[in-house]
């Protein structure tokens, strides 16, 4: 099979979503399979088109909805007629607020992904509405760039996948609090040490666990390893120091306990996909 890994590029590196307006016409031709990181949702204007998602396949309509999760592989090939839709695609982690991160592992799960939600879109007429009219605002404020768009775009983006997480209890899993608060010791020692060196033996000792259960909590509840949440947490702090406080990238780095500004560098841009500099350079046209 023949696989393109695509790699997602936004107007605005401070939002971390974008929506692709496209039309089709001529003859039909299937795409190549493709997949990347970011969540997808598909909304189709007029004409038709039909989507393989992974083993799954779809043929949507005008006003249909379609959701892709990260990582789900997926192609697709318009009908006979001229086609026009709207591609809403953005990363979910970016969406994520300290409140909202220990859901996160509902959104990258391999045994439930995110496409499966698609028969509950195509079931609830008032979701499927609720969702376009979120498209349809999201759209507007990338158009038109008011001021304070990123919020606003980031706002709808946060209720639909709080929705989500709604109309699914079998998602739902009351135990992750009961985790987050045994993790708590550990989360606000590393809260308070990112600019120290952080062990994963400290982390540990500060809930009396042994690593390889600390490890196993931390990816129930977080759906990160330890390194990647500590990592999480000093790049989500650098981007508040370079773009409201003005600090330098070498200052932001040192602050958040990273010497070697290379590392600094591509731990950055993992999570933001530009560097730590153009991030910064952004930030100040706002």
């Amino acid at each position: 099979m023949d696989i393109y890994q695509e790699t997602i590029r936004y107007d605005s590196q401070l939002l971390g979503a974008r929506i692709l307006d496209i039309y089709k016409s001529g003859v039909p031709k299937m795409t190549r399979w493709h997949v990347h990181e970011e969540m997808e949702l598909i909304l189709v204007i007029q004409g038709g088109i039909d989507m393989d998602v992974d083993h799954t396949k779809y043929r949507l309509k005008p006003d249909d909805l379609l959701l892709i999760g990260p990582n789900e592989l997926h192609r697709s090939m318009k009908h006979q007629d001229d086609v026009h839709y709207w591609v809403l695609q953005f990363d979910v982690k970016h969406h994520m607020d300290r409140s909202a991160l220990a859901y996160l592992p509902c959104f990258f799960n391999p045994l439930k992904p995110m496409s499966t939600y698609n028969s509950q879109l195509f079931a609830q007429a008032n979701l499927r509405h609720e969702f376009t009219e979120h498209m349809l605002l999201i759209q507007q404020e990338l158009s038109q760039r008011p001021f304070g768009y990123e919020m606003a775009v980031s706002l709808h983006i946060g209720s639909m996948l709080f929705k989500l997480l709604r109309i699914d209890p079998s998602v739902q899993q009351p135990d992750r609090l009961s985790i987050l608060e045994r993790l708590q010791p550990a989360l606000a020692y590393i809260d308070a040490h990112l600019e120290d060196k952080i062990t994963t033996a400290e982390v540990c000792r500060q809930v009396n666990l042994s690593y390889e259960h600390t490890a196993h909590l931390f990816k129930l509840a977080l759906g990160m390893s330890i390194i990647q949440f500590v990592n999480y947490k000093r790049i989500k702090k650098a981007e508040v120091l370079l773009a409201a406080v003005g600090m330098t990238v070498t200052g932001a780095a040192h602050a958040v306990g990273i010497e070697n500004l290379a590392h600094f560098t591509n731990l950055f841009k993992r999570w933001n996909q530009v560097t730590p500099r153009v991030f910064q350079q952004y930030s100040k046209q706002r």
